[in-house]
């Protein structure tokens, strides 16, 4: 349920990154970096949209708190699964998506700090 788990994001985070540190212990996968911590650093970036002009800007990366989860994730079903592929290509789309995305990101960045005439 995509829809639900966005919304309670970061009540989510918290089990979801203990399940996978769990999963990772069991399998003998050692991470260095504390899930926990990740999952508190995740929700303070979550919540800081709320922080003043400019400082709202850090929740833009709310994702990087993930990153060393993915790949936390992506070793295990490496280890587990026998033909595990990890989609790791771009199709065109993609790119479309990306680049399109990106340049609506930088235009909304620009009106905000360029002056009103």
């Amino acid at each position: 349920m995509p829809f639900w788990r966005s919304l309670f994001a970061p009540i989510w985070a918290y089990s979801c990154f203990k399940h996978i540190e769990s999963s990772a212990e069991e399998n003998n996968i050692q991470e260095s970096l504390s899930f926990a911590a990740l999952a508190v650093f995740y929700v303070i970036l979550m919540v800081s949209w709320r922080l003043p002009d400019p400082l709202w800007l850090v929740s833009f990366f709310s994702f990087a708190p993930m990153i060393p989860v993915n790949r936390a994730a992506l070793r295990i079903n490496d280890k587990l699964i026998a033909d595990f592929e990890n989609n790791e290509k771009f199709s065109g789309w993609n790119w479309a998506c990306l680049v399109l995305g990106g340049l609506l990101f930088l235009m909304g960045l620009l009106g905000m700090f360029l002056p009103e005439p």
